[in-house]
Order: C-alpha cells, then structure tokens, then sequence
C-alpha cells in the first residue's frame, strides 16, 4: 500500500514481508555464511580486541539494548570505534576510527546472526530510545530482522536521510530475494574495501533517494 508523508510516496506493509520459500533460503543462508563468517573472522576479532586492549578502550565490546523481529528485544554487540558523535579518543584515534569507517566494528554482530537474533541483510536495528522517531515506519521496520548490513549499501549516496533510507528498505521488503540479499552483501563488501560507509544524517528532510543499481534496473524511466 502507498501512503503519503509532505507528497511524498511511502510503502506499507501489510503483512509479513519475507515468508515461505523466502523465509527459508534466507535462514540458511544467515546461518551457513554467518558460521563460515564467524569462523573465518575470529583472529581478526582477536586481533581487534588486543588493539583496543592496548589503547586502554574499555570496556573492549559493547553491549547494546535494541528492538529486534515483531518488537522483541536483545542485546546486540559490537566493538569500541571512534563514532563521528563520540569523544575523540586520546589514544589509537586512527585505529577506532578504521574499525567505524570499514564496518569491522559490527564483527561481533556474527554471533547474533548464528543465534538468529539478527540477519545478514536486514533494516539498521531499532535502538528503544529512538523508537519514536520511525513515527510511521517502525511496524515495517519491525516486520524484519534487523541487518548487520541493508539495502542502504546500495546507495551511491555516502549519507542518506532518515526517508531516504527508510524507502531502500522498505523497497528491500516489498521486493525481496535471495539473489537481493546476495547482491547487497557484495555491496558490502565492496564498501568495507573502500571504507566507504553509509551514515544517516541528522538532516530529515524528504529527498529524493539515490536509487540503487538493482532499482534503477526495475524502474530505469523513473531514474
């Protein structure tokens, strides 16, 4: 269903957006790559943690409270990086602001896809604090299992609005296979190659959203 918000076009979701055949090739493929991933990634993680250990970040993995699939909360993890909003750090600046840039700080968010709290490809998880500003959103959002990783990578735009990510993954949801989940995690990987990372601006403002390659594929009149 379309609704509109200041003229401009949202989706709603009126049911469960992933399920049956889909539902089942995205669980194993969450817990087949999230296993090999783990496995693969866990000297890196060792690495990782002996670097903030070093640097005296304390505590080494934080532990955040989040809303996950149909409101249900958990504890999501990732390592200490230097955030644009934090406190600029007196030692190893260079070293967390790398973890934030590449996306390796979410490398712990591997034991969360396992256990099948959180997706590979998914919406940003909902922090409760922050629940309100989804106004409209947040049932949709909550429909799906948070990502480690989502739609908003296949923007060519660096920093997306609030609207302008929420229509990726709505889209995302409306549109989803596994071939999707598939092309975003490529992506991904791409970006955490170049460091290139998709923040979300503090900006609100309804934008037309940079629409990604697959979109434009669908709909190339309407780019």
């Amino acid at each position: 269903r379309v609704s509109y918000k200041n003229r401009v076009p949202l989706l709603e979701i009126e049911r469960a957006p992933i399920t049956g055949i889909d539902a089942l090739l995205k669980g194993a493929l969450d817990y087949s790559v999230g296993c090999l991933a783990l496995a693969l990634s866990l000297p890196l993680m060792l690495f990782i943690a002996a670097g903030l250990y070093l640097i005296g970040r304390r505590p080494i993995i934080q532990d955040l409270a989040v809303l996950g699939k149909n409101g249900v909360p958990y504890t999501s993890r990732r390592f200490q990086a230097e955030r644009p909003q934090s406190e600029p750090w007196p030692r190893g600046r260079a070293f967390g602001k790398f973890l934030y840039d590449s996306g390796l700080e979410k490398l712990p968010q591997l034991w969360n896809v396992v256990r099948g709290t959180t997706s590979l490809v998914g919406p940003r998880p909902v922090d409760p604090h922050d629940a309100s500003m989804y106004q409209e959103w947040l049932s949709n959002l909550l429909s799906l299992k948070p990502g480690m990783t989502g739609a908003r990578a296949s923007s060519s735009q660096s920093v997306l609005t609030l609207e302008q990510e929420m229509r990726l993954e709505l889209y995302y949801a409306r549109n989803y296979s596994i071939w999707l989940d598939l092309q975003i995690l490529f992506q991904t990987f791409v970006r955490i190659l170049r460091r290139e990372r998709v923040a979300r601006a503090s900006d609100v403002s309804p934008q037309e959203p940079a629409r990604p390659d697959w979109y434009v594929s669908i709909f190339p009149s309407q780019h």
